[in-house]
C-alpha cells in the first residue's frame, strides 16, 4: 500500500497539467488583483477596502478553484485509464480498495497543494499591492472551511472521474455534474416554498459565500464543515462500491 501511495505521489510530481493549473490559479489571482487595484486607485470602489488578510480570504473563489480542480482531477484519475496502467498495477497484486484509496490520498493532497497556494500567493500579492491589515475575525477559521469545502468537492471528482474512466466525459460531469445538483435543489426550493428552509443553502455551492462572508459565525463555519465531511463520506463510499463493480 505505501509502495502505491509513493507511486501515486511521485506520478503527481511529474503530472505537467498539476503544475498547468497552478499556475492558471496563480495567474487569475493576479490578474483579479491587477484589476481591483486599478479600480481602487480610480476611486470607483471607494468603499471596497483591500488588504492582504482581505484579499486572500477570496482566493478559493477568486482563483475559478473548482472548474480548474475538476479539470484537473479528471486528467490525473482517467490517464492511468487511457494508458492500460491500471492493468499492470492489479496484476502486480494490488486490490481495487488498495488502487482507489491511494489514488484519492494523492487527489487529497494535490487539492491541498493547490488551495494553499492560492491563498499564500493572494496574502503576498494583495500585501504588496495595499497592506497585510488587520486579520479578519475568524480568518483561520473561514480558510480552514474553505480547504475543508474543496476537499468535498474534490472528492466528487475523484469519484466522477474513477466511475466514468474516460477524460472527457469525466471532466465534463465534474464541471456540470455539482451545477445539476444545485439546480435541482433551487427548483426544489421554488416548489415547496419555504422561507425559512431552502434545500440549496445545504448544498456545497452556497457554503463557499458563508464561509467568506465578513460576519462569519463560529457555529455557521463549523456546520459547513461537518456538512463537507458528511457529503464527502458518503460520496466516496458509494464510489467504492462502484468501483468494485466497475469493469476496467
Amino acid at each position: 500500500m505505501n509502495k502505491l501511495i509513493k507511486f501515486e505521489l511521485n506520478k503527481l510530481a511529474k503530472q505537467k497539467s498539476f503544475y498547468i493549473c497552478i499556475g492558471i490559479m496563480l495567474a487569475m489571482l493576479f490578474l483579479s488583483a491587477l484589476i481591483s487595484k486599478s479600480w481602487t486607485d480610480s476611486g470607483n470602489a471607494t468603499d471596497v477596502i483591500q488588504s492582504g488578510f482581505a484579499f486572500s480570504i477570496s482566493s478559493i473563489g477568486g482563483a475559478s478553484f473548482t472548474m480548474i480542480s475538476a479539470i484537473f482531477v479528471a486528467l490525473f484519475i482517467c490517464d492511468d485509464y487511457t494508458n492500460n496502467t491500471l492493468k499492470n498495477i492489479y496484476a502486480r497484486g494490488y486490490s481495487r480498495k488498495d488502487v482507489f484509496i491511494s489514488k484519492y490520498i494523492a487527489v487529497i493532497i494535490s487539492t491541498l497543494i493547490m488551495g494553499i497556494s492560492c491563498i499564500i500567493f493572494s496574502l503576498i500579492i494583495g500585501s504588496s499591492m495595499w497592506q497585510l491589515g488587520s486579520m479578519p475575525t475568524n480568518y483561520i477559521l473561514s480558510l480552514g472551511g474553505q480547504l475543508i469545502l474543496i476537499l468535498a468537492y474534490a472528492t466528487i471528482f475523484f469519484v466522477i472521474s474513477m466511475v466514468i474512466g474516460k477524460t472527457g466525459g469525466a471532466i465534463a460531469c465534474n464541471i456540470v455534474g455539482p451545477m445539476i445538483i444545485g439546480t435541482v435543489l433551487s427548483l426544489g426550493d421554488s416548489w415547496i416554498k419555504m422561507d425559512n428552509f431552502k434545500l440549496n443553502s445545504y448544498w456545497l455551492d452556497s457554503f463557499m459565500s458563508k464561509l467568506t462572508s465578513s460576519t462569519l459565525e463560529v457555529n455557521v463555519a463549523l456546520t459547513t464543515m461537518l456538512l463537507c465531511i458528511v457529503y464527502a463520506g458518503i460520496i466516496l463510499v458509494v464510489g467504492q462500491q462502484l468501483n468494485k463493480k466497475k469493469e476496467l
